[in-house]
């Protein structure tokens, strides 16, 4: 098992120097939308705009990432993306798809033009997104509607293995043992090594540099579990995936101690890169 110190605080990347700059394009007030500029803004220098008339009218070093949060159906149009495109054309345009329109993006490409990401698969996108351009590798933060899922899945677990990542540990929990041998096989494809697999609520003592648990449903039960997880390890990330994460349960799931809540389906290397973006150590403020 891998030792490490953390802080419980990131440094916003803003304040760091070379961050790649980056434009949000609207509202951040829903909850999904909220925790999604959080994370865009501890890895970018981001700047908000209030709209895509305002953002055309940015000035400056050109932006690496456009993002536009889409949180109901019609609020963002085509058109609109066309333009942003065509201000930026080196640009990655990412549709940050809130919860409202999750069943939609599941059935195929969103807009035109744009890359549609989860609002909870952000972060963890965006790390592996940095990580291979820091290496000088190329890569997308979203899928290519033309690619097959094995070759996807070869080609990002290999290009996430040049980045030379340490090999994590896991604990995995799930409410019934069909589910924990199936997240078992998905964070094995993650290139993550399980030390430990159990029926239920993940053990507080169980060996691992990561707690992975399909929680089901996240309830009081649920969230009194994650602060004693939280009080036994307060260094170890604990990830909890839903089938339909909701901004104001990430919320309870981040002030329980949880590190991050995930949703399904889920790719291996979204898990990957999450399960390391929650590890990777933190640096205090200040």
């Amino acid at each position: 098992m891998i030792e490490q110190n953390i802080s419980l605080e990131r440094v916003p990347a803003a304040i760091r120097s070379g961050a790649p700059r980056g434009i949000w394009v609207g509202d951040d007030t829903a909850p999904e939308m909220a925790l999604a500029f959080r994370w865009a803004s501890q890895q970018l220098a981001v700047v908000q705009e209030a709209g895509v008339p305002e953002a055309l009218q940015v000035v400056g070093p050109p932006p690496a990432v456009v993002f536009v949060p889409f949180t109901w159906s019609g609020e963002v149009a085509g058109g609109d993306l066309v333009k942003l495109a065509r201000r930026w054309p080196l640009a990655v345009l990412v549709l940050v798809v809130g919860s409202v329109v999750d069943g939609w993006r599941r059935r195929g490409p969103v807009l035109p033009a744009a890359v549609a990401v989860p609002w909870y698969e952000l972060p963890g996108r965006l790390w592996l997104w940095n990580q291979q351009r820091e290496a000088g590798l190329a890569g997308g933060l979203g899928t290519p509607a033309t690619s097959r899922r094995e070759d996807r899945l070869l080609a990002r677990l290999a290009a996430a293995r040049r980045c030379r990542q340490p090999v994590l540990q896991a604990a995995v929990a799930a409410p019934s043992r069909g589910l924990a041998e199936g997240l078992e096989l998905l964070a094995v494809a993650a290139g993550i090594r399980v030390v430990s697999r159990c029926q239920g609520s993940p053990d507080a003592h169980a060996e691992g540099d990561v707690v992975l648990w399909d929680v089901g449903d996240v309830g009081e039960a649920q969230r009194e579990h994650l602060r004693l997880l939280r009080a036994a390890q307060p260094t170890r990330p604990v990830l909890l995936l839903e089938s339909f994460p909701r901004g104001d349960t990430a919320v309870e799931v981040l002030a329980c101690g949880g590190s991050h809540l995930l949703g399904r389906p889920l790719e291996a290397d979204v898990l990957s890169a999450t399960i390391r973006w929650c590890w990777r150590p933190r640096l205090p403020l200040g």
